[in-house]
């Protein structure tokens, strides 16, 4: 997989072929949830990726290397545009993310979500909460 940019969702084929037995219990439970890591600003040395994973809580965040093969599919923040305006189950970052949509798609710039609304839009994977957690600005 090349080309891809921070805060593209990539699909992992197999994601127990980069687990590597170091990362804590919850990345391998996360990834077999939802096959997907996030490709991150690092550097990677050639045929890898930076990429993340995220966990079911806010701080279970593990950045890792990746091969680029192990990729099989990407989700750029602006190709989920489109799932933006479809969108149930409602939360209320989804749902400011739909009444933002016309008018972010008014202004002529390429945009897209990104962090829990774009993970969930791009794997279908609950993200999003009812209400933001505790501790959260």
């Amino acid at each position: 997989m090349t080309g891809a940019r921070p805060h593209d969702l990539v699909r992992l084929a197999d994601p127990d072929e980069i687990l590597t037995g170091t990362e804590p219990a919850w990345v391998g439970r996360a990834l077999a949830a939802a096959p997907w890591a996030v490709i991150r600003r690092a550097r990677a040395p050639a045929g890898h990726l930076a990429a993340g994973v995220r966990g079911p809580a806010r701080h279970q965040r593990h950045a890792m290397l990746i091969p680029a093969a192990a990729a099989t599919g990407i989700a750029r923040p602006e190709d989920l545009r489109p799932v933006a305006s479809v969108i149930t189950p409602e939360t209320p970052a989804l749902a400011a993310l739909r009444e933002c949509r016309p008018i972010l798609d008014g202004l002529g710039r390429p945009w897209g979500p990104t962090g829990s609304a774009g993970f969930e839009l791009a794997t279908g994977h609950r993200a999003t909460r009812a209400r933001p957690s505790r501790g959260t600005t």
